[in-house]
């Protein structure tokens, strides 16, 4: 009966132990990894397509995400990305006509180069991926949460606008060069694998929602006069449409390690 005691409690002590484990995958609570977002560019353009062409959106990204309770981890991630704004956009801007008499222009965006302006992007992320019931964090399918800080850089021909209206001929706008700031929110329904106890698949899909363009519609087109508006906000506007769009559906893919 002894020995009987004995064994009953090292089976107890045994199983108390495991409860008071870290959690994380055989001890190990930090992955590091590469992924990629995808997204079709049918309405938009990418960096070389134009609108109307099949072209693809990708963003690169570096991950670090840390196991902090049973089913959830916290993620950093950096994003680099870069893709095109839509070849021919109109702008409304003040010049002075042949006799010198100030008037409003509409001009389009047709640069010689025929390639459209060009939008890269560099993010910060912060979020969570909660594991559902029945799985443990790093494995098993998930919902992560992410928010994003999306810092723009939009480069373009400087002389690339073309009047619509008479004198016919090209103007110069802007410094080639502005960069802008927004957020956006993103949920994503995944899966994660585990391989060799070291290697992490991971696939979803990703929908995200980029509020700027809303602010953006209140501040030019309700509040002041979207046709008053100075070069620079014009083209705010239109970047937030594109992040907008391209933050919308994403498929993502990535692969990694189990660190430490």
């Amino acid at each position: 009966m002894k020995q009987i005691s004995i064994v009953i409690t090292l089976l107890v002590a045994f199983n108390l132990n495991n409860f008071a484990q870290v959690p994380g995958y055989m001890g190990k609570r930090l992955s590091i990894g590469y992924s990629n977002y995808l997204s079709p560019s049918l309405l938009n353009p990418s960096a070389t397509k134009y609108r109307g062409d099949l072209g693809l959106n990708t963003t690169h990204c570096i991950n670090l995400e840390f196991t902090i309770k049973k089913r959830t981890d916290f993620c950093f991630g950096i994003q680099f990305s870069k893709t095109g704004m839509s070849r021919e956009i109109g702008f409304t801007h003040e010049g002075y006509d042949n006799n010198g008499y100030k008037y409003v222009y509409n001009s389009t965006y047709s640069p010689v180069s025929k390639m459209p302006m060009q939008l890269s992007t560099t993010n910060i992320c912060l979020g969570f991926k909660f594991f559902s019931q029945g799985y443990i964090a790093p494995v098993g399918k998930y919902k992560k949460l992410d928010f994003i800080l999306l810092l723009n850089k939009v480069s373009y021909e400087r002389g690339g606008f073309r009047n619509d209206s008479p004198p016919a001929e090209y103007v110069t706008l802007g410094t080639g060069e502005n960069d802008f700031r927004a957020f956006a929110i993103a949920l994503t329904f995944g899966r994660q694998r585990v391989f060799f106890n070291t290697l992490l698949i991971d696939t979803g899909f990703r929908f995200g929602i980029s509020p700027n363009i809303f602010i953006s519609y209140i501040k030019n087109d309700v509040i002041n006069d979207q046709y008053n508006l100075f070069f620079e906000d014009q083209l705010k506007e239109s970047v937030n449409q594109r992040i907008f769009a391209a933050q919308l559906v994403n498929f993502h893919i990535g692969i990694g390690f189990l660190a430490f």
